[in-house]
């Protein structure tokens, strides 16, 4: 019985973010019990992360539902005064 799940998730900026608003922030962005597997680069412009967890599928879910909210929480600002210039 394989009881190990991951979950994989693309952070990409939305249709009134440019590219370069997205750039805005920090390459070092990070969030506790999930990998970031890649940072935005010129031939793929998104964040991409991966949790993991045992026996419920939910559990690495719920992380990367958490990890969406804290990505938006920290770089709202960023991405507010980006937008503004």
């Amino acid at each position: 019985m394989n009881d190990q799940f991951w979950v994989c998730v693309l952070v990409k900026r939305g249709p009134r973010l440019s590219p370069e608003q997205f750039a805005t922030v920090p390459r070092t962005y990070r969030f506790p019990a999930v990998t970031r597997l890649a940072a935005p680069s010129d031939g793929a412009p998104w964040w991409r992360f991966e949790a993991t967890g045992t026996f419920l599928w939910s559990a690495p879910a719920k992380l990367l539902s958490r990890l969406v909210e804290d990505f938006i929480a920290k770089n709202r600002d960023t991405l507010l005064a980006a937008s503004a210039r």
